[in-house]
């Protein structure tokens, strides 16, 4: 198989710049905030606002048959113009005879419709993937990291008419995480409090993201990753520096772990990703949230983690260390044992 051709999203608007949009876009990658972005932009650039409603049409991969896709993508515009189709959750389209219709759709694009689809997954190997490439363009939108990503915080900051230098942007991620569309939410709530805009210094980040967000035990629950467990021990240190109750909290987050560790078990038994969630019983919203963390975990990580959970609940019943620490422990060791998997843990308590 020839390799693909993947652009970056710089690559992309650069290219937008010098031609008329294609025929067909995948945006594919775990970054849903700059690739959801990237789409609307897409779509002012293809149609006008005046028809937008009788030519803009969103569908969902998980809700809608390949055939319904490729026929809306096939359908001839209002009032001339062009088509804009756009298919969110692609990851949820399924393989085999299923997507025939769609890949026919691709191999010969209509010129007045421009189809995007969006995917929290990028795979190379994928019929659809080369079938995007092939009759427009497959765009990368893997996760930023480093001084890429707070530069872009920064330029979000700005689109919220607001200054933020590096430290306030860094002290942002550390608190809230490296999620673009959660740093969004954020930042619109920061230029709320932050009356008339201008400079923000790290200060009033800590103290107005501190007093705007609401944390609760479902927070935490929703940022256990083995592999990146940090989000996770400082979401619950924050969650617990309210002196609130402790027990509710640790039912919570043995709850999310039983449903996690069902789904990744039901996924290593050979079950396509929305039929284990149908088997775990999970809602069409609960599986988009869980079903990317169950697949990128393990089996064993997600085990370690519900034994530690019950070991502290016996420590919490029976010993003298009490309930906040038997807990707080729990999590601390499932953190360490996250950190040295991935090969960067730090010291071990005592």
């Amino acid at each position: 198989m020839a390799s693909l051709s993947i652009l970056d999203p710089e690559e992309l608007r650069q290219t937008l710049g010098h031609e008329e949009p294609r025929a067909v876009y995948l945006l594919a990658g775990p970054d849903g905030y700059r690739a959801e972005r990237t789409a609307l932009w897409l779509r002012r650039k293809v149609v006008d606002e005046n028809t937008r409603d009788f030519n803009a049409q969103v569908l969902y991969a998980d809700e809608t048959t390949p055939a319904a896709i490729a026929e809306a993508a096939a359908a001839y515009p209002m009032f001339g113009g062009r088509r804009f189709v756009w298919v969110r959750h692609a990851e949820a389209l399924p393989a085999g005879p299923a997507v025939e219709p769609l890949l026919r759709y691709l191999a010969s694009p209509s010129e007045s419709s421009v189809l995007v689809l969006t995917s929290s997954k990028l795979d190379k190997r994928l019929r659809l993937t080369a079938a995007c490439a092939q009759g427009g363009y497959v765009v990368d939108f893997s996760p930023l990291s480093g001084a890429g990503l707070l530069r872009q915080i920064r330029r979000q900051a700005k689109s919220h008419g607001m200054e933020l230098g590096e430290e306030a942007a860094a002290l942002l991620v550390d608190l809230v995480g490296d999620d673009l569309g959660e740093i969004d939410n954020e930042l619109a709530k920061l230029s709320l409090l932050k009356e008339g805009g201008g400079a923000i210094s790290p200060e009033e980040v800590r103290t107005l993201v501190a007093r705007s967000r609401d944390l609760d035990a479902f927070s935490v629950a929703d940022l256990l990753r083995a592999d990146d467990p940090l989000p996770a021990l400082r979401a619950w240190v924050r969650l617990r520096s309210g002196r609130g109750d402790v027990i509710g909290p640790a039912a919570i987050l043995g709850w999310r772990l039983r449903q996690l560790t069902l789904l990744r078990s039901a996924l290593e038994e050979g079950d396509r990703p929305n039929d284990a969630a149908r088997r775990v019983g999970l809602a069409p919203w609960q599986s988009r949230r869980l079903l990317p963390v169950a697949e990128s975990s393990r089996l064993e990580d997600l085990q370690r983690a519900l034994e530690r959970l019950r070991e502290a609940d016996l420590r919490a019943k029976s010993s003298r260390l009490g309930a906040e620490l038997a807990y707080d422990l729990a999590l601390l060791d499932w953190a360490i044992e996250g950190l040295r998997a991935r090969g960067a843990a730090g010291p071990t308590r005592p």
